[in-house]
């Protein structure tokens, strides 16, 4: 697995189906999904079930009970939770580009002596 692909969620269900269709069109597919869910209701939940059983990738749905804000808690689970080494953070309502990732992988490997990998527009 190249990447692990961190996206965090809060109930925006509409956003994270735009969210999960721009990764299912992603130029690379080796990479896993982790869902950092900082207490969403149901509705997430059952677009996430569905979803991971039609998706090319793993996808891991890490939820917390809803206690406000607490982002920072759900993304370090994820963190622990992730099996590659380069780890791309998404926020619930970023649609990724068809090379998002792809890009995001060849930057690292380019860069593979720099601790930290940054993107941006040129």
């Amino acid at each position: 697995m190249r990447a692990s692909v961190i996206c965090s969620t809060y109930n925006q269900p509409r956003f994270l189906k735009l969210i999960l269709s721009s990764l299912e069109r992603q130029s690379l597919l080796d990479f896993e999904l982790i869902l950092a869910d900082d207490g969403s209701g149901p509705e997430t939940k059952t677009i996430i079930d569905e979803f991971t059983q039609k998706a090319s990738f793993p996808v891991v749905h890490l939820w917390q009970e809803d206690q406000g804000f607490r982002k920072a808690k759900i993304h370090n689970e994820a963190i622990k939770r992730a099996k590659s080494e380069l780890l791309i953070f998404m926020d619930g309502d970023c649609f990724a580009d068809p090379r998002y990732i792809q890009d995001h992988v060849l930057m690292f490997e380019e860069h593979r002596e720099s601790p930290y990998v940054f993107m941006g527009r040129r």
